[in-house]
């Protein structure tokens, strides 16, 4: 799920507190504040380094909006550093402020939640649940086992871990925030249109892909329509899990064809905001979810079994060119990263290298033992087999 990071002024440390007590109340059992003597800072830490740290690693940001806080040079730095690294971010007004007073980058982008009075406490505290549910941060966990799969081994083995196995995808919290992180900034403009995981064979792109990134962000459903994956495999165009399996398109579709595929799959989800917009007496304004191509084991487009491989990369290629809105996430071996860089098809695609690095040795233990706690009977493992 990850980190809650509370943005506030010291000044405003009371309604702090009750903010962050409320998270807890709610599920939400990771909300980072400074003052917090469990999850906060420890007496003798580097306070600034170590708010950097924890906004660098959290999920989203909750701004209490005061007059303390738009007074704050750092509050300020806060957010727009939360801005920066593609963090989602919810402003929650704890006392009236004039809107005069607050950084145009706040009042332009967000919508504020309001429970700086009694009478407007729980509307404000509601609005903030949604948004942080809607928001694909719902704290409840990842089911296991999954629906329909009540003898599904909690342990895989050599299995790449797909998206059903979320909730036993241990080990690579922080790697996906960052990945989260920065297909949010591809979304919210930055130029970069690829999102490139690059790890060594056996690092755990796979799963990465698959169980880390894609199962959260199709919780974000307001903001991602996630296509099913591609696998070149040996027919990277016409497989069972080739381009058109996963786009659906023909592949000689005009520039026209390809934004109206686009607009027909985003279709069904904004008559779903508008319908619950409309429940709530009020009218969808958002923006239209950005689509997500996710590909994995993309070094298979270069095999020589490949004959596809044409095809199918100048189809992506017009793909990517066609519709701004859509964002390709693929996973390669760094071995095979130089093919993908000097492709002439993809050359004028702005991309972004993702370093999946090797595990730390730290993270073992959460990876052997975290599976067995959540299973059913529960898994005792000795902590000399660890």
């Amino acid at each position: 799920m990850g980190v809650i990071f509370i943005s506030h002024s010291s000044k405003n440390n009371a309604q702090a507190v009750r903010v962050r007590d409320w998270l807890r109340e709610q599920g939400w059992k990771e909300a980072f504040l400074d003052l917090d003597p469990e999850h906060g800072l420890a007496p003798g830490q580097r306070w600034q380094d170590e708010l950097k740290r924890a906004g660098e690693r959290c999920s989203a940001v909750v701004v209490l909006v005061s007059r303390e806080w738009a007074a704050s040079k750092w509050c300020l730095t806060e957010f727009l550093l939360a801005s920066q690294l593609g963090k989602r971010i919810f402003p929650v007004i704890i006392e009236p402020t004039p809107f005069a007073d607050l950084p145009i980058e706040l009042t332009a982008h967000f919508q504020l939640a309001d429970i700086s009075e009694a009478s407007k406490e729980a509307d404000g505290f509601e609005r903030l649940r949604i948004g942080l549910k809607r928001a694909g941060l719902d704290p409840t966990d990842f089911q296991w086992p999954p629906p329909g799969q009540p003898t599904r081994p909690p342990y895989r083995g050599l299995k790449t871990l797909e998206e059903e196995d979320a909730a036993i995808f241990f080990g690579r919290d922080a790697s996906i925030t960052k990945g989260l992180d920065a297909l949010r900034r591809m979304r919210d403009g930055a130029p970069e249109r690829m999102l490139v995981i690059l790890g060594a064979s056996g690092a755990g792109k796979s799963s990465f892909l698959r169980a880390g990134l894609l199962s959260r962000l199709r919780r974000d459903t307001e903001n991602f329509i996630v296509l099913p994956v591609v696998r070149p495999e040996r027919a990277s165009l016409t497989g069972v899990h080739g381009l058109l399996q996963s786009l659906g398109i023909d592949p000689a579709s005009s520039l026209e064809a390809i934004r109206e595929w686009a607009a027909a799959l985003r279709a069904p989800v904004l008559q779903d905001f508008d319908r619950l917009a409309d429940a709530a007496g009020e009218t969808w304004a958002g923006r239209s979810p950005t689509l997500v191509l996710p590909i994995d084991q993309a070094e298979e487009f270069f095999s020589a079994e490949n004959v596809e491989t044409a095809a199918a990369l100048e189809l992506l290629a017009r793909v990517i060119s066609s519709e701004p809105d859509l964002a390709v996430v693929l996973t390669i071996r760094s071995d095979s990263f130089e093919l993908l860089q000097g492709d002439v098809r993809l050359a004028g695609i702005p991309r972004q290298p993702f370093d999946l690095s090797r595990m730390a040795p730290g993270a073992f233990k959460e990876v052997i033992e975290g599976p067995g706690k959540i299973s059913e009977p529960r898994i005792i493992v000795e902590p000399d087999l660890t």
